[in-house]
């Protein structure tokens, strides 16, 4: 009972936090532009939608930020049992897209349409080097200079000010 008070409280700020920092949305050009993802019909939990429309991606972002507060665990896929940075989003766009992306963050980034850190929309995934290498964490693009990720062990997927640390280690955007 009480994981579902605090998982409403979570929503709720989410909603919130969602409207203040969401006031555009950015569609990819074509749903062909995703390359190399798929988009299948095995989960009846999964919503399909157009991942090009407005509210497709809307969704998408509002899906991320109701997960806030989740536990990061290395190799986790779900909310219940924790997730780490390439199963948040992951597990985002499949339940709100219905797309399947690669599992790890090195894969996501051979898909995708590359785009300039000038032209970030929101929904766009953004990918970093680390002290294990290139293209080994990812989050998703907020706006307004936001990205909400899931970032180590004993940390919660939080938003996070794409500044300092994490532009020095930016390394693309798809």
């Amino acid at each position: 009972m009480k994981f579902l008070k605090i998982k409403k409280r979570i929503l709720a700020l989410a909603l919130i936090a969602a409207t203040i920092i969401y006031p555009a949305v950015a569609v990819a050009d074509d749903i062909n532009d995703l390359g190399g993802v798929s988009s299948d019909d095995s989960s009846s939990d999964t919503v399909k939608k157009d991942a090009t429309s407005s509210d497709a991606i809307g969704n998408m972002l509002l899906q991320s930020v109701s997960l806030m507060g989740i536990a990061y665990k290395w190799g986790g896929n779900t909310p219940d049992t924790g997730m780490d940075c390439s199963g948040f989003v992951r597990y985002v766009f499949k339940k709100s897209l219905g797309i399947n992306l690669p599992r790890t963050a090195a894969e996501m980034a051979k898909v995708g349409k590359k785009v300039s850190p000038d032209d970030l929309e929101p929904g766009d995934l953004i990918f970093f080097n680390t002290r294990r290498g290139s293209n080994t964490h990812i989050g998703i693009y907020l706006g307004n200079n936001k990205f909400i990720q899931a970032p180590r062990t004993g940390e919660n997927i939080k938003i996070t000010e794409f500044d300092g640390w994490w532009r020095q280690h930016f390394n693309g955007a798809k």
